[in-house]
This record gives C-alpha cells, sequence and structure tokens, in this order.
C-alpha cells in the first residue's frame, strides 16, 4: 500500500496521481503499464514516485481500492432497482460489465481482468465478510443489507458465504474465458455466463 508520504500530500495532487494511474491501466495491460507515463500525467518527478509507493503494484493496488468501491456501488444501485433480487442483479451487472467491455474493447473492465491475479484481488476483498478498505466495506455493507436473502433457498450464514465462493468461482471462471481464453461475440459471451449463472438460479433460488 502507498507509504505515509502519499496520505501527507494535499487531497488535489492525490487525486491528480491516481487519475494518472487509472488511464493508464485502464488503457493497457497491467503488464505494459508504465510508470513514465504516470508519472508524466500526473506531473511529478521520478523520484517523488518512489518516495509515494514502493513500486508499480503498490500503485496498482491503490488504484484497485478505489475501483473495488465502484464496482460495489454499481452493483447496490442494481440491487435496488430489482428489489433486493440477487441473482437477477448479478446477471445485470455481468451483461454491463459485457457491454462496456465491447463497446471500448481496448480498455476498461477489460484490460483489469486480462490477468487473472488482478480479478483475485478484486474479488477477495467483496467475499471477506469483514474488509480492511472502509470504503470497499462501507459499499459491500449498502449492498448486502438491500439483498433479500429470504428468496434464496439458504439456511444460515454458511450456507451463504458457501453460496458467494461458487458464485465467485464461476463468474471467475467464465470472464476468463470470455476475456482470455477465446474469442467470443457479445451474443456469445452473454450466452456462456447467463447459461452458467442461471444453473445457479435454478438450484437456489425458492420456487
Amino acid at each position: 500500500m502507498p507509504k505515509q508520504t502519499f496520505y501527507k500530500l494535499p487531497q488535489e495532487k492525490q487525486e491528480r496521481i491516481l487519475a494518472a494511474a487509472k488511464r493508464e491501466f485502464t488503457q493497457v495491460r497491467y503488464s505494459d503499464a508504465s510508470i513514465n507515463q504516470i508519472i508524466r500525467d500526473a506531473g511529478i518527478p521520478r523520484g517523488s514516485f518512489y518516495q509515494y509507493f514502493e513500486d508499480k503494484k503498490d500503485l496498482f493496488l491503490c488504484f484497485l481500492q478505489d475501483y473495488r468501491a465502484e464496482i460495489l456501488r454499481s452493483f447496490s444501485r442494481l440491487v435496488r432497482e430489482m428489489d433486493g433480487e440477487f441473482l437477477g442483479a448479478v446477471i445485470a451487472f455481468i451483461d454491463d460489465i459485457l457491454e462496456e467491455s465491447y463497446r471500448e474493447p481496448g480498455s476498461g473492465f477489460r484490460i483489469i481482468l486480462s490477468e487473472p491475479w488482478i480479478f483475485e484481488c478484486i474479488w477477495a476483498d467483496m467475499l471477506e465478510r469483514d474488509c480492511t478498505d472502509r470504503n470497499v466495506q462501507k459499499a459491500k455493507e449498502e449492498s448486502t443489507t438491500q439483498i433479500k436473502w429470504s428468496r434464496l433457498d439458504l439456511e444460515d450464514e454458511a450456507e451463504i458465504d458457501a453460496f458467494i465462493h461458487i458464485l465467485g468461482a464461476v463468474i471467475h471462471d467464465s470472464l476468463c474465458d470470455i476475456f482470455i481464453g477465446h474469442e467470443y461475440t457479445l451474443e456469445e459471451a452473454k450466452k456462456l455466463i447467463h447459461g452458467r449463472l442461471d444453473s445457479l438460479r435454478r438450484h437456489y433460488e425458492k420456487c
């Protein structure tokens, strides 16, 4: 995570650095992202970068904090719109991700998911009941309190946790297949992931 010197910077400068990081990390794969490009966009000397961050991955994980919270807030909005229907909101959310990614194939979520370990970082905090990042934790709580768990055939928190991990594995494998393993059209990508998620709906949703 960033060094304390980063958090002592004026808010405007922190935001400028993170905005430069977001532009770079959502336009090229993580492995191709350039610290030189980020510091040019942010208007800071290279030496200052290493006063704020250990390396590129340190900055990326800092950027990812805001990105995770943004993802969860978007999901929370869908849960509200769908009156607490969890799996319906998940399917609608995945559709939004796919449509955005196919509309802008060289940027955004497709780039973020271009390396599987990045998805693991995003999903891990979403699965953990207690997250150390307060913004992510707050966004998670907003989502989970709106979900109507009684509509699912789950008896207790242990079963909910197990179900969420199964769902995570299905989404992870599906997105890796779509973004990394093969070349699908948008319609083929939706058909693939809808088929897998519909199987979960049939098994877990109460009649």
